[in-house]
């Protein structure tokens, strides 16, 4: 069984940010923060907030949604399709715009590149 998790973008101010990994804190019906694993919770950009896939790159690294990988010399984003219950990825930079899931690849030639929100600029080639 895989651990559920997720992530979130803490800005804690103009030099000091962080991910902080956990489960989502609700008020109400709205997410606005992770609880770690030490029950603090902490508020993070909701925006950024993605689930850990299961998986780890060949480096070790987790896999998150909005994460950007490389593999077999390609660059794609890590998605969740509900229309398919699966994360998916979507090729960055190609011309035709294909969908492979995630566990479709092996872990073992995949590597987190960044993400979409401290990397902008993978997406868009620049």
């Amino acid at each position: 069984m895989r651990e559920i998790k997720f992530r979130g973008y803490a800005t804690f101010t103009k030099t000091r940010k962080a991910w902080i990994c956990g489960l989502p804190a609700y008020s109400g019906n709205e997410i606005y923060g992770i609880q770690t694993t030490e029950r603090t919770t902490i508020q993070v950009d909701v925006e950024t907030i993605g689930q850990y896939t299961g998986l780890k790159d060949k480096n070790g690294i987790e896999i998150y949604e909005g994460d950007i990988i490389k593999h077999d010399g390609n660059m794609s984003q890590v998605f969740y399709n509900s229309a398919h219950c699966a994360f998916m990825l979507d090729g960055i930079g190609v011309k035709t715009r294909g969908y492979l899931r995630l566990g479709q690849l092996s872990s073992l030639g995949i590597e987190v590149i960044g993400n979409i929100y401290e990397s902008p600029e993978l997406i868009r080639g620049d």
